[in-house]
């Protein structure tokens, strides 16, 4: 670890890939952070930036420790509310975590809140005196209170399980909408999938020809004044839509991985002429 003075000298004169090289653990850590509001946490904009995260976060004591929020039912990542954390002192935190299973995935009350749209205080308290998972979720009355929403339950964890619920449900809305049926959901979703990936990439490609001439000190000249004029984004707005694109292409690999392991069967499975009408 280097000492302070030579630490706070990388934080004034390093580029962000200059940093990012030489903490890769910490840059991991932050972009680890940064992909969790996919599920619904919340990054304070004080450490968005990864400079910014590594003068208010510090440097990690250990190799290979992980970054913890001391409250886990806080969803906000922010200077005063996290720190770093060896996995064994972790996994005692995460004891301490209320987790319930419901439908056969198991899920913080916390997450389960978030996806659901529920009031966290009062499933808590509906835990702490325990019942069925619908009970605890939705009342008494579950049968008749829980979502109607069916394909914003069933598609992720039925159909699509290596979708986020919330990309499988924007998918699945849109295969709903269409009027003509020409394609399979299969095949809908997968040229979904393509073009998002197409324009994730020429995002970050334009993005990342900007950040490099900013790095290199030429963000005035013409062309990269012509290219920021469209974009209506200071160089901060820049620095972060890049990591999110980052963080949003891995994801786009990972699920289009998944597609074409299954292609073989997802024809067979997923090969449905009309749609499947809400419950």
């Amino acid at each position: 670890m280097p000492d302070d003075n030579d630490f706070e000298r990388d934080l004034e004169g390093l580029s962000r890939t200059e940093l990012k090289n030489k903490y890769p653990q910490e840059y991991q850590s932050w972009k680890n952070m940064k992909s969790r509001r996919r599920d619904g946490a919340v990054v304070h904009p004080s450490i968005l930036d990864f400079g910014d995260f590594l003068r208010l976060i510090g440097l990690m004591p250990e190799p290979g420790m992980t970054l913890d929020r001391i409250d886990p039912h806080d969803p906000e990542y922010s200077p005063d509310k996290c720190r770093w954390l060896t996995k064994a002192q972790q996994a005692s935190n995460q004891k301490r975590t209320k987790v319930l299973t419901y439908k056969g995935q198991t899920k913080t009350v916390t997450d389960w809140c978030r996806e659901f749209d529920l009031k966290p205080d009062t499933v808590r308290r509906r835990f702490n005196k325990g019942g069925a998972p619908e009970e605890i979720l939705f009342g008494k009355s579950a049968t008749n209170s829980q979502p109607s929403d069916h394909w914003r339950h069933t598609t992720t964890a039925d159909r699509w399980p290596w979708l986020s619920t919330k990309r499988a449900v924007a998918w699945e809305q849109d295969f709903q909408n269409r009027h003509e049926h020409l394609e399979t959901r299969y095949e809908f979703f997968e040229d979904h999938l393509s073009r998002d990936l197409d324009n994730t990439r020429s995002e970050l490609a334009n993005l990342e020809f900007l950040i490099k001439a900013h790095e290199a000190g030429k963000q005035n000249t013409l062309d990269v004044l012509e290219q920021r004029q469209g974009l209506d984004m200071s160089w901060d707005e820049i620095f972060n839509r890049f990591d999110e694109l980052e963080d949003q292409l891995e994801v786009l690999m990972e699920v289009q991985a998944k597609f074409e392991t299954c292609r073989d069967t997802a024809g067979a499975i997923y090969h449905r002429p009309e749609p499947l009408r809400q419950k």
